[in-house]
């Protein structure tokens, strides 16, 4: 049993009238309220409650018309809580390290922290976002850059 907070069950009461506006009537807000402060949501957090929500507000029979007529049924159990349950086994796929700046714990394809700071710097294209880019000259990448004034960047004027 998952207990929505506060801010979560003011959600969940928002997401529930502007899927079905006819429940308005019933005054849903402070039944689900009183339903989680007593039992909780068979949810298992506040996504699973919104999916079910949704499965539960949306659900028609054979002609076309809404299945439940009001708000009343979805905090117990049923199908819909089955149906929208996330999947145990269901893994999120790793990120790929960017090519340019693979010990960088932001440096993730395509959204690489480092590669970002580098175009807004205008060391490098927009183009290149994710991509090996030697934002240096040939030859001259960080590894090889001593900050010596070595490199016409960081040379010091004639």
């Amino acid at each position: 049993m998952y207990r929505l907070s506060d801010d979560e069950g003011r959600r969940l009461t928002t997401i529930m009238l502007a899927l079905r506006p006819d429940w308005a009537a019933n005054n849903p807000g402070p039944k689900l309220a009183a339903t989680n402060r007593e039992h909780g949501l068979p949810g298992t957090n506040f996504d699973h409650c919104a999916r079910a929500l949704t499965a539960y507000a949306t659900l028609t029979n054979d002609h076309g018309r809404y299945h439940y007529r009001t708000p009343d049924l979805y905090p117990r159990d049923g199908a819909y809580w089955e149906t929208t349950a996330p999947d145990a086994g269901q893994r999120t796929k790793p990120k790929e390290p960017c090519p340019s700046h693979p010990d960088d714990p932001a440096g993730h394809w395509p959204n690489c922290g480092g590669c970002w700071s580098e175009i807004k710097a205008g060391d490098r294209p927009r183009d290149m976002l994710g991509k090996v880019y030697d934002t240096y000259g040939e030859g001259t990448g960080p590894a090889t850059i001593q900050l010596t004034g070595s490199h016409p960047r960081f040379a010091k004027p004639a």
